[in-house]
């Protein structure tokens, strides 16, 4: 079917001299060019959209198997360091082959080897499985993005898209990525068994709650095994839901990590100094096992072999205080700083930790190089010609720390980050504290705010005049030369938010990011108009009552599909959204403040951003004041019926995919899913005090009991398709047929 706004008439006259002819007749020339000029506007959009699209799914599609290979390549290289552990590798092995409809969970404390057991697993699969079978696996914390839990579950549905060849586009809200997550699981059958490996679950971030593990199916479909890894730290939470969400399953589902014994410490330790071609005396020896006595762990277990590499034979070393793995960590960082120097090792490790993706060499240096304290210690050592820190200072500092530093594919950039989590935590509590935290948090969102790029001179003791530190620049794009245009700075729009709400400036945070026009356009730009919105639930979280924020959050909630679209036509979604709202923000005394002071900034902004923007008079759109409804999304097919409990938390829906999806109305999510229900489900109602649910079909009528899903009975329908209503809480049923005008009534029991 044509559109009709795309049909165009004409009538011009027929000549003897081949009908329509443009070189005889003046009138059919203009007639074609016309009809060129408007095939060419007809197709040209259209054609330009095709190419915008096809670019942006080559772009998902690079990413997504960057993703993919990240997380199977480190899967890869950590397995060869996984020692002994075949009790349970064994376990895991029967747990994939058993009929187990519940989730596999592994624990143990940080740095027991919870990651190399799962990597060794993966590398196992192809070994355990057949080759039908499609293998998912994820850590979390090694993409980009990957601690946010709406990102983990569209990544995976989207593997699952790419392995299974099927066509879709997971939903970008997460209530309905829950429910498409849950959807693709049920596509697993017998020609095709679906593995899912989680690790590190506690490394998920509190956005959208990811640590209760809600997202999690509590029962699996009947091919689909998840085995998912997590600390049993208490303050984490992850292992105690997880039990809670299954407290029915037996034990064998909750795996402790085994300590290794003294023997097998003693075979690994061997085998690292001969593939390092070091030797160590027997008192090195005994106290490197006498540490592993105290603190148990493989990570303490490579901590030791880390720091043996440079102990020259005469060394003696002292007696092993640590009782933790955290006091151990803390004290070889208390050794860095008395080699290192005190104030390079705290800041430098500080800035790293501080960080919400790491830093890069570059900006390390420098924010190290800003940092007047650092540059006053770094002068008078080195006598430095300009105030800026030398390489050299902290590549001997990296250097010295190893392997436990490792470098993370991130914001289009390769960062630094700690590679173990302990790690993490031990640096956060010494050099983030109370004191420090803001301090370091502010050094880093000047940084990124670009306060002293450039020629500018930043002021010091002794120079009030300042010297240039030679920093890079921080604009929202960087100019690209191959091919001709410009790249979003990701970088800044990922962590100056970071930092000034980590710094408690959050006035500023409103100001120069989630109040500011050229901030949210180039974020949305750079992401989508889904990560802006993550950005604003993450403060909002904190901040529930600011009225700026939740205004533009909910604006961009209900211009979310437009903006998925085309980023640029922010300024007329906002502005058609909000014009009216702000018109009536008018204080009503001088002295009162207006109700919306930072929005009324971004609105002069978006009416003179510097993209074409078409400029409303006035509100002309849904104002962000009406939200009164939500999106359900789960069904792959057009819904066919809908239907919804007396007290409005409950709902229904029926599919052309012959299924009913049960809903939990509070939280959007898919509660149960009734199978065989029919195409052709034309209308449903509840009966018998919302005990059971009755649908109309063309040739019969169909009840379920709702609470187990199952079919109780069916009532053949002869004549024309009817409308069903129930008689209040009793047995009676009656059917209108509306093509022969018949009611017909009757008895029936459930």
């Amino acid at each position: 079917m044509v559109p009709e706004d795309i049909i165009h008439r004409a009538q011009i006259s027929w000549i003897p001299e081949g009908g329509v002819n443009p070189e005889r007749s003046r009138i059919h020339e203009n007639h074609v060019k016309k009809i060129c000029a408007q095939i060419i506007r007809v197709l040209e959009p259209q054609i330009r959209q095709i190419g915008l699209d096809l670019e942006r799914h080559q772009t998902e599609q690079q990413s997504l198997m960057h993703t993919i290979q990240e997380n199977e390549n480190y899967c890869l290289q950590h397995a060869a360091e996984c020692y002994g552990r075949k009790t349970m590798l064994a376990k895991m092995k029967a747990y994939l082959n058993s009929d187990s409809m519940i989730p596999m969970v592994v624990h143990g404390p940080s740095g027991s080897g919870k990651t190399t057991l799962m990597a060794k697993c993966f590398s196992k699969l192809k070994d355990w499985l057949p080759e039908s079978s499609t293998c998912v696996v994820r850590v979390v914390g090694v993409s980009s993005r990957s601690g946010n839990v709406r990102y983990l579950l569209g990544s995976i549905c989207r593997e699952l898209l790419l392995k299974w060849k099927e066509q879709g586009d997971p939903p970008q809200d997460f209530a309905g990525l829950v429910n498409e997550f849950t959807a693709r699981l049920q596509q697993a059958s017998r020609d095709r068994p679906l593995v899912i490996l989680l690790d590190s679950l506690g490394q998920l971030t509190e956005e959208y709650q990811g640590r209760r593990c809600h997202w999690l199916p509590k029962v699996l479909p009947k091919y689909v095994k998840v085995i998912a890894s997590t600390v049993g730290d208490e303050r984490v939470g992850v292992l105690g839901q997880l039990k809670s969400m299954y407290s029915d399953a037996s034990p064998d589902h909750f795996m402790e990590m085994e300590q290794l014994t003294v023997e097998e410490a003693e075979k690994i330790l061997s085998s690292w100094l001969a593939k390092e071609g070091k030797t160590l005396t027997t008192p090195q020896l005994e106290h490197v096992l006498s540490a592993f006595n105290c603190v148990p762990l493989p990570l303490q277990l490579r901590l030791s072999f880390h720091e043996s590499l440079n102990w020259p034979p005469s060394f003696l070393p002292r007696e092993f205080a640590a009782k933790t793995l955290k006091q151990s960590v803390t004290f070889y960082l208390s050794r860095l700083e008395s080699g290192f120097g005190d104030l390079l090792v705290k800041r430098a490790l500080g800035y790293l930790t501080a960080a919400k993706n790491g830093l890069t060499e570059a900006e390390l240096l420098d924010i190290l190089s800003l940092d007047d304290h650092v540059m006053d210690v770094l002068n008078f050592q080195f006598h430095l010609p300009v105030r800026r820190c030398p390489p050299i200072a902290w590549l001997r500092l990296r250097n010295a720390l190893g392997e436990f530093l490792t470098e993370k594919s991130v914001d289009n950039c390769v960062t630094i980050v700690w590679a173990f989590n302990m790690f993490n935590e031990a640096a956060a509590e010494r050099y983030l504290n109370q004191k420090e935290k803001p301090v370091l948090h502010k050094a880093l969102a000047e940084y990124f705010d670009g306060m002293w790029a450039g020629n500018k001179r930043k002021p010091h003791l002794g120079n009030e005049a300042g010297s240039n530190r030679f920093v890079s620049s921080q604009p929202y794009y960087f100019e690209r030369q191959e091919p001709p245009g410009f790249v979003c700075n990701d970088r800044k729009l990922a962590e100056l938010p970071w930092h000034l709400r980590e710094s408690q400036q959050f006035e500023s945070l409103k100001q120069k990011c989630l109040c500011n026009f050229d901030f949210i356009l180039a974020k949305m730009l750079a992401s989508s108009v889904r990560h802006v919105l993550d950005l604003y639930e993450s403060v909002l979280s904190a901040e529930p009552r600011d009225k700026d924020l939740r205004l533009i959050s909910n604006s961009l909630y209900l211009s979310r599909a437009e903006l998925e679209l085309d980023p640029k036509q922010l300024a007329s979604q906002l502005l058609g959204r909000i014009t009216d709202v702000l018109k009536a923000d008018r204080p009503k005394a001088p002295a009162d403040p207006k109700k919306y002071p930072f929005v009324h900034a971004l609105f002069y902004r978006a009416r003179r951003n510097n993209v074409p923007t078409l400029v409303p008079s006035k509100s002309c759109m849904t104002t962000p004041s009406e939200i009164v409804l939500d999106l359900l999304q789960g069904h792959r097919l057009p819904i066919t019926a809908v239907c919804i409990s007396e007290d409005g938390t409950t709902g229904f829906t029926s599919s052309q995919e012959d299924t009913i999806k049960v809903w939990d109305l509070t939280n959007s999510r898919v509660v149960s899913t009734i199978e065989g229900s029919g195409s052709q489900v034309l209308s449903m109602t509840l009966g018998r005090q919302e005990s059971v649910l009755i649908t109309s079909e063309l040739t019969c009528v169909k009840v379920y009991a709702v609470k187990i899903g199952c079919l109780l009975f069916t009532i053949p329908v002869q004549d024309d398709p009817c409308s069903v209503v129930v008689n209040g809480d009793t047995n009676n049923l009656v059917c209108f047929h509306q093509g022969i005008c018949v009611m017909r009534t009757g008895i029936w029991s459930a």
